[in-house]
């Protein structure tokens, strides 16, 4: 990129986050509902939402869980039953489409084929009335943080479906829109080109100041770039929060499956656990796989001894040891390396037999047989695989578990 070309696009994206107060980008959904005629339920029901200016909230769920009605009603194209949507404290209720200070990237790239790459660009700005020179300053702007240049005079059919999704989202976020709504933009690309797109998606709304609510099926994407993560179910929200929170402490156990490969256990509860100290996290003394553990405990769940709750087990929690042939620890073939001594750590009693051996790529993952059910662990790749149905010992890390109700 040419010296001049980059002090010309920092001058326009400075003047883009100097125009915006700081509540401008901010929505609010409060008590969203919407059912369609015909359905025996509603596609959203009570949705509450807050995306404060500048973040990325990835919008996750099973197909039919009222996504993208939610974005359908925020970007105005549909109408809720109930509820209110603010963008800076606005009422949009009786605000049009076109009223709003949204712009929306849907699976289909919806450009204009008779258009060149620069016109589809440019097509906001000239409906806004925009002088020519103003119009030529943005979209090329836009066009070369896309990474479209050269391709001003091309046609869509002309293009790669990677580059029509550049230029749908260029077309969008020309116009500096306070929200970018994406429902699921990324679709059909392969891996790699998601992550790059993704990429430049972040680092715009970052230089923008824009709030973007992206609804995806991408998790390892989503935990890498979201701000906040929520995750609807039929209509209604699991659960919200940042990455770290939604993977290590989910709400519940849809929430924890729904996130990433887990494992679940039936635990005895045996009591509460003192705090350590101020700020320390609410724990409980539980019995699991003949093991007494001190874990973390979900808020609401009831831990007076006698109840039964669940244990969310996520892979890297479970450490494994290769056992020899007198069934001694093997330190050699360690399929894990073994971290610091975890409080309230099992002993290395637990024995289990590999079922399954699956190669992940960055990490081997194991599916490991109990007497209480199938665990999931990982290994790394730098010591000797295991074999299935080689015996091994199990540990749990106790700080790292999630009790569950």
């Amino acid at each position: 990129m040419r010296e001049d070309d980059r002090h010309g696009l920092d001058r326009v994206e400075s003047r883009a986050r100097e125009s915006r107060p700081d509540r401008e980008g901010r929505i609010e959904v409060r008590g969203l509902s919407k059912t369609f005629p015909g359905m025996s339920r509603p596609a959203l029901d009570g949705v509450d939402l807050i995306a404060e200016p500048g973040q990325l909230i990835d919008v996750m769920g099973p197909s039919g869980s009222g996504k993208s009605t939610l974005v359908m009603i925020l970007n105005g194209l549909e109408a809720a039953d109930k509820g209110q949507v603010l963008i800076a404290g606005r009422d949009m209720s009786d605000v049009p489409p076109a009223g709003r200070p949204t712009a929306t990237v849907f699976q289909q790239d919806n450009l204009f084929p008779d258009l060149t790459v620069f016109d589809n660009v440019a097509y906001p700005l000239r409906a806004a009335r925009l002088s020519p020179l103003q119009v030529a300053d943005q979209a090329e702007v836009m066009l070369l943080r896309l990474g479209l240049a050269g391709l001003e005079r091309a046609y869509s059919h002309e293009l790669s479906r990677g580059q029509r999704r550049r230029v749908a989202l260029a077309r969008a976020l020309v116009p500096q829109p306070r929200v970018l709504l994406l429902d699921e933009p990324l679709s059909g690309l392969d891996q790699a080109l998601k992550a790059v797109l993704l990429d430049l998606i972040d680092g715009l709304r970052r230089r923008l100041g824009t709030t973007v609510v992206h609804v995806t099926h991408e998790l390892g994407l989503a935990l890498a770039t979201a701000d906040r993560i929520v995750v609807l179910d039929h209509g209604r929200v699991a659960g919200a929060g940042t990455p770290r929170q939604m993977y290590q402490h989910p709400a519940n156990s849809f929430v924890a499956e729904f996130l990433g490969r887990s494992s679940f256990l039936d635990a005895e509860t045996l009591g509460p656990v003192p705090p350590c100290g101020p700020g320390d996290d609410r724990r409980a003394r539980i019995r699991v796989l003949g093991n007494e553990l001190v874990v973390p405990v979900a808020p609401g769940v009831t831990v007076e001894p006698g109840h039964t709750a669940t244990l969310l087990v996520r892979p890297h929690c479970l450490q494994i040891h290769p056992l020899g042939p007198t069934g001694q620890r093997n330190e050699v073939g360690c399929a894990a390396r073994e971290p610091r001594q975890e409080r309230g750590s099992a002993p290395h009693g637990l024995v289990g037999i590999v079922q399954e051996v699956r190669y992940r790529g960055e990490t081997m993952e194991y599916l490991i047989e109990t007497e209480q059910g199938s665990l999931l662990g990982t290994g790394d790749l730098w010591s000797e695989p295991l074999a299935r149905h080689q015996m091994v010992s199990l540990k749990l890390a106790a700080d790292h578990l999630w009790l569950l109700a």
